[in-house]
């Protein structure tokens, strides 16, 4: 299992990589664990639909209290920033 340390304000927290995340009796492709400091990511996922879903669960991590609909507008347009053509460019050099 692959394993990325992160520190988020001042927070040790680690992101794993997962064949499998149970949630509540389902399937998910992330999840944040607040008490553990764990975000938990499928391995299943890739390019932009993997961005969205790591930008998300730390979404969570950094602050708990904002809604489904907050986290995924937040990860989506950090996600369309930077994979438009231009900022790939940018990143690659």
């Amino acid at each position: 299992m692959l394993r990325i340390p992160l520190t988020l304000h001042g927070q040790k927290w680690e992101i794993r990589f997962c064949k499998k995340i149970m949630h509540e009796g389902r399937e998910v492709a992330g999840l944040c664990e607040i008490n553990n400091k764990i975000i938990r990511i499928w391995t299943g996922l890739s390019g932009k639909q993997l961005a969205q879903t790591i930008l998300h669960e730390i979404g969570h991590a950094s602050d708990w209290h904002k809604d489904e609909p907050y986290v995924d507008d937040q990860a989506d347009a950090m996600v369309k920033i930077l994979f438009h053509k231009a900022i790939q460019g940018m990143l690659e050099g």
